[in-house]
């Protein structure tokens, strides 16, 4: 990888470690949650393919399940990121199924898909051990998670683009799909400078990829594959044109995306939701987005 590329990794990896310990000192986990921690999707020993499970400690019936996918740029971040995150859905009702998934360029962005599928398929088999509703189930993630739960979302729904990314899809029906700080473009050329990782996402003959005809969210055919969606973005967040443009072209598709944009304030930054759980804006978006959630199902 780019040398440049690694000593970012290194000096975001520090940040994010640096970040999670304040949090940990500052922030009180909900005391009506349950958290089960480092649960194996696949039994191969590898930390990458684990999830975490946050569940309501008072179980009155079944309840919807959000599968959750952390942010970091596909080469960066884990799990843990989202724990306030998950914890305050938890108390809102969902189970949360956190699954980690292996970071480029230890795998491309198919096998990265294929084993995030794993694990979605793993927490639904798992469920009712959880008391979770398979009949309502919700793709979620923030920033690149955002890219991961999309992508999902759309193999499920489109043969053809599971079949690109290798994937055998199971049964089962995605209700809603909620994006964080996203969307993530991974082809394009912008700004941003995502496109010159491109090799390490797709390999070196990334242009023969058969994924690459879809490695553009706008394509039609991954849009038509996706159902309600929530979005939130914010002025200050360095990623907020992707998801402007993004809403654009859903509706342009015919495609509807519920979009909270907070224009006004520096503070709100990018994946703000995540990375800082005091603001009152955040609290805000979880009930906004645990509403979305409830109706649609």
């Amino acid at each position: 990888m780019y040398t440049f590329v690694e000593k970012r990794i290194e000096k975001d990896e520090a940040e994010l470690a640096s970040w999670y310990q304040k949090q940990e000192e500052k922030n009180i986990f909900p005391t009506d949650v349950i958290l089960e921690r480092d649960i194996p999707y696949m039994n191969d020993g590898v930390r990458t393919h684990e999830m975490d499970i946050y569940r309501p400690k008072k179980v009155t019936g079944k309840f919807p399940v959000i599968m959750d996918f952390h942010g970091g740029g596909l080469i960066t971040g884990d799990r843990r990121l989202n724990k306030w995150f998950a914890g305050e859905m938890a108390s809102r009702g969902f189970i949360v199924c956190s699954i980690g998934y292996p970071l480029v360029p230890q795998r491309d962005i198919c096998g990265l898909l294929r084993d995030s599928y794993q694990g979605v398929v793993t927490a639904i088999e798992m469920l009712g051990e959880f008391a979770g509703d398979p009949d309502r189930i919700y793709m979620c993630g923030d920033s690149a998670g955002g890219f991961v739960a999309t992508y999902l979302t759309a193999i499920q729904n489109n043969a053809k683009i599971a079949k690109s990314a290798g994937i055998e899809t199971k049964e089962f029906q995605i209700k809603a799909l909620g994006t964080i700080s996203g969307l993530f473009y991974t082809g394009r050329i912008d700004k941003h400078g995502f496109v010159i990782l491109r090799k390490y996402y797709y390999g070196d003959k990334f242009r023969k990829n058969p994924f690459w005809k879809y490695v553009n969210p706008e394509n039609r055919e991954v849009m038509e594959g996706l159902p309600a969606i929530f979005g939130v973005t914010s002025k200050a967040d360095f990623l907020n044109d992707n998801t402007l443009k993004y809403n654009k072209a859903l509706e342009k598709a015919g495609k509807s995306m519920k979009l909270f944009y907070y224009g006004d304030k520096d503070e709100l930054t990018h994946d703000f939701v995540i990375m800082k759980p005091e603001l009152p804006e955040t609290k805000e978006v979880l009930d906004n987005l645990a509403r979305f959630f409830n109706e649609n199902y």
